[in-house]
């Protein structure tokens, strides 16, 4: 009965220790951080909207799993920090984020991201590709 008891309990251990979550994977918001080249439109509270073709923004890491995307200084410097996590080899967050929508494809190389905005500005919509 010993035998068959810690028997059992091996066996539970190695099904725990083999057992993953969604956290698991090679793609990690690190993955994300650089420099991204593409269009950029921003569209303020005031009802002005301003496109820039082959803008350039940055992704920085802010926590463990908190990435920070940036325009540059020439668009206003806006930001925000995004909560993300992977799946599938895509770097996003949540669906239902009252901040927006981040995505990144390694793959692709890709990013797109849309603000849902703040006082100043309403909605800041950016899609590109990665140059460093």
């Amino acid at each position: 009965m010993k035998k068959q008891l810690h028997f059992m309990l091996f066996i539970a251990l190695g099904l725990i220790g083999t057992t993953s979550c969604s956290k698991d994977s090679n793609l990690k918001p690190i993955d994300a951080v650089g420099s991204y080249q593409g269009d950029l439109s921003i569209h303020l509270s005031n009802g002005k909207f301003t496109s820039y073709d082959n803008s350039i923004v940055t992704v920085t890491q802010a926590g463990e799993d908190q990435l920070k995307f940036t325009t540059n200084a020439a668009s206003g410097s806006v930001s925000e920090t995004f909560d993300v996590y992977e799946q599938n080899g895509t770097m996003s967050n949540d669906d239902d984020d009252p901040k927006g929508v981040f995505v990144y494809i390694k793959d692709e190389n890709s990013l797109s991201v849309s603000t849902l905005g703040s006082k100043a500005t309403k909605q800041i919509l950016f899609v590109g590709k990665k140059i460093n």
